[in-house]
């Protein structure tokens, strides 16, 4: 097998892995936010969430191999791309307390619409009629599932809306534009851990001046979450955040950002099961299901 290949077969596997742990993460926001002890502090769970990839950072503290040049290439991509990247995660958990999980994964997958457009404007990408084809479909199903909501089975379940829709759909298109950068701006030796640290650096700092203000402003009351609260906040801050998300920049610098974004519509069936089957909040419609069959086709 060669180096080409053995690349793209990792890049799957890391992109296998992000798919399970972001599912898991977004049922777990969604409890949080949602849940029998509703937490809808969206700003707050977004902070400590990028707020944990500053332990990444820690390993090449304690062996000593950061240098300025490291530091000063991560803080240039962190400050650009990385504040896109922190943008879309906001959106997309303000999203999720007006959406289940699996109308969610759905309308997510137009970022493969995003990436095909930006990819042609930002990369000059090559022109394919595959992938055009492949966004075409993707955003058809997105469609067909925005006017197919979810039958409610549990009355704690969160209720589909068209503002949850539209920030699902704004989330997906920053959230590409961030990918396709990453892949445009980012140089060869660019160290992933810093970068995603940098970005962990940077939300640490500007934490408290950001809560304050939206304090001050009635945007999001300042208070501390309750215990359970606080344990799935830190769980899904490293896992469902620093570690899912260092694993998806390495598949994307592997593989395009078309692929990794069409591979990720796998989400789809495993989080419309875990809804259905497994917790029982929502029954989903023929309609629905042929909308997201036609996503991930």
């Amino acid at each position: 097998m060669g180096g080409s290949a053995i690349r793209h077969v990792a890049g799957f596997a890391m992109l296998l892995c992000t798919l399970l742990l972001w599912v898991c993460s977004s049922l777990v926001v969604q409890w949080i936010l949602s849940g029998t002890t509703p937490f809808d502090k969206p700003l707050l769970l977004t902070l400590v969430n990028s707020s944990a990839s500053l332990l990444l950072l820690l390993p090449g503290v304690a062996r000593s191999t950061l240098s300025i040049a490291d530091l000063r290439r991560a803080a240039r991509m962190a400050s650009t791309v990385g504040l896109l990247w922190t943008a879309s995660s906001l959106v997309y958990n303000v999203s999720l307390a007006h959406t289940s999980v699996p109308t969610n994964t759905v309308l997510s997958s137009t970022s493969s619409v995003f990436t095909f457009g930006f990819s042609l404007l930002i990369c000059k990408d090559k022109f394919r009629w595959r992938s055009f084809g492949s966004a075409v479909l993707s955003f058809l199903g997105c469609a067909i599932v925005a006017l197919s909501a979810p039958e409610n089975l549990d009355r704690r379940a969160v209720i589909n809306s068209n503002f949850g829709d539209v920030m699902t759909v704004l989330s997906a298109a920053v959230f590409a534009l961030a990918s396709v950068l990453l892949r445009k701006l980012a140089p060869e030796n660019l160290d992933l851990g810093v970068y995603m640290g940098t970005i962990g650096l940077i939300a640490v700092s500007a934490a408290p001046a950001l809560l304050l203000a939206a304090h001050v402003a009635g945007v999001e009351r300042l208070e501390a979450p309750p215990p359970r609260v606080s344990a799935a906040l830190l769980l899904n801050a490293v896992l469902g955040c620093a570690c899912a998300n260092y694993l998806y920049n390495s598949a994307l610098l592997m593989l395009s950002p078309l692929v990794a974004n069409i591979c990720l519509s796998l989400s789809i069936p495993i989080s419309a099961i875990i809804d259905e089957v497994v917790l029982g909040q929502h029954r989903f419609s023929m309609g629905w299901m042929c909308g997201a069959a036609t996503v991930i086709a």
